[in-house]
């Protein structure tokens, strides 16, 4: 991802059709009652600057050239001048990596301002966003409008009070006036917002009138006048070259003249100035008498929004992210705590089936990776030298030696902010000198903000499956009563296969190789004797105990079962493996040898409480047998995979 300078006066037109196409898939996901603009007025409307708020900058994402996000900022003088107000839209297909993070960013850099604010859409994606940055919600806006014909402007005038109107500038006779009561709006209640309304005065409304006349925008104001005095006054804004709607600025009266009815007066004198106009305003949430008055003028609410704000010290800080490997075997308690935090919260929130993991699991785990699949390496991300993010990478070798088995997991509060991006990006240099040309990951929550930030980076889902679970407490073994079918005998082992029977066990476990796995990459190991006795070598060596129940037919093994039991989970059993010979399926071999394997497991572990297993969801007949032994299904997940060189990993949080 790239970020530029975007001057709408002079950018490339096809810079000016990337900003008009990313707002107008803004505006169909989160505004889709507002009129599409054509290109043409949405250049017309980015190139008049807001007036009032002093200079501006603009920036534009793009990824893969295309442009997926935009921000601008305007610098406010005088009183406001430790105020960057800011606007980020980011295109909702590039959601979730770490776009409007990078633009925050820019920004950050950028101005030197104390503070920085913003406006959100109240339950939109930009909310949790800014939670997860630490920006505090400070005001609540509401957006109003009136469209044409709505309008109702038969309001009686107040004894003692007179209009006047005019547009473009103020008569020089009532400027001073004017602007004093301008002033009063600052008593407009604005929550904890940095910016304040400034201080109006004669020579602040000629520069206004000024930059308005300069940038096309046309000026309306109806004032209330008690004697020669302005006592109150409404100003709209009618901009060129669109069909949007004009835009109800201040509405201010006099604190002495207040309670008279003067404000819906005056709107009303303004809508019969502007006959058949759509009209849009935004008063503070606490403001109920004002927009009690819109509403009796025939404005109806669309929405709220949100104002944020952040100290840009404290921003620039968290929006640094340290990302580096991550050695357990050499890691401080802290650390150790930290990535137990991390796994912990995603488990909260992405597998609350789970019993809660300790920091013993989480260690056991790391000190015990699952045998089968290689080498394996990890990447920490940190804010402020906290974990807040991880990934896990095995190197499986043989037939999937150009696979890199992935998961990346970040802290639900800090999610949205690109830091699994940037986790992704950091470590791809390692897969590629790994020689790895794909990534898989099949552990992932279907629907959660791993599957939505997977498709972002360019992932894409191949594969369903499910995870169902046996609490033994929970379940009656009369259900593990299951003949086992004539003209076949068990055979139970832990550890090693017996050597009469180690060559048929290999061929029977090859029997997984027609298991349904969608469209994954992974492909099942050709399984030999010699490599059988490599993979037994390797749990040994890692402490885990595999049990294995197979089915003997004629000396041979034509049937197996396997789970495994880890030192850091003593309670519970792990489900690998379950196959059958083809020549020998369709007689209940399945459920007889797993019904077999938990009446071991409860026999000789008396504190044995748990079973979770992970079936395909094409798989109906083996989930049916799992149901029919006492398992529930407790989750379903999807199984992403891409090519490295065809993912769009933005850079997220500076590294």
């Amino acid at each position: 991802m790239e970020i530029i300078d975007f001057d709408p006066d002079h950018a490339a037109e096809a810079d000016l059709a990337g900003f008009h196409e990313l707002s107008l898939a803004r505006l169909r996901a989160e505004l889709p009652e507002q009129p599409e603009p054509t290109p043409a007025e949405s250049i017309a409307r980015v190139r008049v600057p807001a007036a009032g708020f002093g200079p501006r900058r603009m920036w534009l994402a793009r990824l893969d050239g295309r442009a997926v996000g935009w921000a601008r900022v305007h610098l406010p003088p005088d009183g406001n001048s430790h105020v960057a107000m800011t606007d980020i839209v980011v295109h909702p297909q590039a959601r979730r990596l770490g776009v409007g993070t990078a633009l925050l960013s820019t920004i950050a850099r950028a101005v030197d301002r104390e503070v920085i604010e913003g406006q959100l859409l109240d339950g939109g994606d930009g909310a949790p966003w800014a939670d997860s940055l630490g920006l505090r919600r400070v005001h609540g806006i509401v957006e109003q409008r009136l469209e044409p014909g709505d309008a109702r402007t038969d309001f009686p005038a107040p004894d003692g009070y007179h209009l006047r109107a005019w547009s473009d500038a103020a008569p020089d006779d009532l400027l001073h006036s004017y602007a004093a009561a301008r002033t009063t709006i600052q008593d407009a209640p604005l929550g904890e917002l940095a910016y304040r309304e400034p201080d109006w005065t004669a020579e602040r409304i000629r520069a206004e009138e000024a930059e308005l006349r300069a940038s096309g925008v046309t000026l309306h104001v109806v004032v209330a006048l008690h004697g020669d005095e302005v006592v109150g006054l409404t100003v709209v804004l009618v901009y060129p070259d669109t069909d949007g709607p004009a835009h109800q600025r201040d509405t201010a009266v006099v604190p002495a003249h207040r309670g008279k009815g003067l404000g819906v007066w005056m709107k009303a004198a303004m809508l019969r100035r502007l006959p058949g106009t759509r009209i849009a305003t935004a008063t503070g949430i606490e403001n109920v008498h004002m927009r009690q008055v819109n509403e009796r003028l025939g404005f109806t609410t669309l929405r709220t929004w949100l104002a944020v704000r952040g100290d840009r010290a404290d921003l620039l800080e968290r929006l640094r992210s340290e990302i580096a490997e991550f050695d357990p075997d050499h890691a401080t308690d802290a650390d150790l705590e930290g990535y137990h935090a991390v796994m912990l919260a995603r488990q909260e929130t992405d597998r609350p089936d789970e019993p809660p993991l300790s920091v013993n699991d989480v260690v056991g785990r790391l000190r015990t990776p699952f045998p089968g699949l290689g080498p394996v390496r990890y990447w920490v991300a940190r804010v402020r030298g906290e974990i807040v993010g991880l990934a896990v990478v095995y190197f499986p070798g043989h037939e999937n030696s150009h696979l890199a088995l992935v998961d990346i997991v970040v802290h639900p509060r800090f999610r949205n902010r690109g830091i699994g991006t940037g986790v992704l990006r950091a470590m791809l240099p390692t897969l590629r000198a790994e020689g790895r040309t794909t990534i898989e990951e099949d552990q992932v929550t279907a629907g959660s903000d791993g599957e939505r930030w997977a498709l972002g980076v360019g992932l894409r889902v191949v594969h369903a499956a499910i995870i169902q679970k046996l609490v033994v407490a929970d379940t009656d073994p009369a259900l593990w009563d299951v003949p086992v079918p004539e003209g076949y005998r068990l055979h139970q082992w832990s550890g090693e296969a017996p050597d009469e029977l180690v060559d048929s066990y290999a061929a029977a476990r090859a029997a997984m190789v027609d298991a349904p796995l969608g469209g994954m990459d992974y492909a099942v190991p050709a399984w030999s004797a010699e490599r059988q006795r490599e993979h037994e070598a390797g749990l040994r060596a890692r402490g885990v105990e595999q049990r294995v129940v197979v089915a003997v037919r004629d000396g041979a093994v034509v049937g197996l079962t396997e789970v495994e039991l880890h030192p850091h989970r003593p309670t519970w059993s792990f489900q690998r493996d379950t196959s059958v010979v083809a020549a020998h399926r369709g007689r209940g071999l399945g459920r007889a040898m797993k019904a077999h394997m938990l009446r071991w497991l409860v026999a000789t572990r008396p504190d044995y409480r748990l079973a979770y297993t992970g079936t395909g969801a094409q798989n109906v007949h083996m989930a049916r047998v799992n149901h029919q032994l006492g398992f529930r299904t407790v989750r379903e997940l999807v199984a992403v995979s891409g090519r490295i060189d065809g993912l769009s990993p933005s850079p997220g949080c500076p590294a």
